[in-house]
């Protein structure tokens, strides 16, 4: 167990987790599952009054046109639809593991688990929803503020400011489960 200092403080990580398997016989067998986990330092109860901001990001992105993913070659009947079911299928598969990261009870109280074959899903589902609060909560703040964090909030309002801070949570969620798979 390593504890690493962030920007929003230290962060106890974890990389092997014991798994115990239950056969049918009642016995247990020891299996190692890889799974990337770690804490973020953050109040749970401003923990919790974001993510019902991210449920509702999170239900956008699963209602989201997908027209944008074009296939390259528009001629071709069949690879245009095999193009889009691949891509549907790998979307709905980001959206499946960045939803089990929410739903799991840890999740709201700080802890990111995530099983390290599903990282790269992850990581596509956290950009899809920062995308998503970019182009709604945070569409006053230029691209050149929200780089630098040199934003004033005394003049905004209090749903710029939770997208905001939605934004930054998810940049580290992203930037940690990075350096474990990295």
């Amino acid at each position: 167990m390593n504890w690493v200092s962030l920007s929003c403080g230290l962060v106890k990580e974890n990389k092997l987790k014991i798994m115990l398997i239950n056969f049918r016989d009642g016995g247990f067998k020891l299996s190692f599952k890889e799974m990337i986990e770690f804490q973020l330092q953050i109040d749970s109860r401003i923990l919790n009054s974001m993510l019902s901001e991210l449920e509702k990001v999170f239900d956008k992105s699963t209602k989201r046109e997908r027209s944008w993913f074009c296939c390259p070659d528009f001629d071709d009947q069949d690879l245009s639809q095999s193009w889009k079911e691949s891509l549907d299928a790998d979307l709905a598969d980001d959206q499946l593991c960045l939803e089990k990261l929410f739903k799991n009870p840890k999740f709201r109280h700080g802890y990111v688990e995530v099983d390290e074959k599903n990282a790269e899903s992850v990581l596509r589902g956290l950009s899809e929803v920062r995308m998503i609060l970019r182009e709604n909560s945070l569409k006053e703040i230029s691209d050149a503020q929200l780089e630098s964090g040199e934003i004033s909030f005394r003049k905004k309002n209090s749903t710029l400011r939770l997208g905001y801070f939605c934004y930054l949570i998810l940049a580290e969620i992203q930037e940690r489960i990075i350096a474990f798979v990295e």
